[in-house]
């Protein structure tokens, strides 16, 4: 089973998603949505970078963590 984060089911494997135009009701490009894995390591990620600048006086809010 795909892993929930803050109640959203994110995929295990890639897959490829249509992305529909309202206008005119055709598929204008497609978007792979990542992994749970690479979107935690790339949350992660950003929250170490956002401390490094806290850190050094930037005046940056943290992203919080899972709760």
């Amino acid at each position: 089973m795909s892993p929930k984060i803050k109640g959203i089911v994110v995929p295990n494997e890639p897959r490829v998603l249509p992305v529909r135009n309202p206008y005119t009701g055709e598929v204008d490009y497609a978007i792979t949505p990542p992994t749970a894995a690479k979107l935690a390591a790339t949350c992660a990620s950003l929250r170490a970078g956002q401390a490094g600048g806290a850190a050094a006086g930037h005046g940056m809010t943290l992203l919080r963590g899972p709760e």
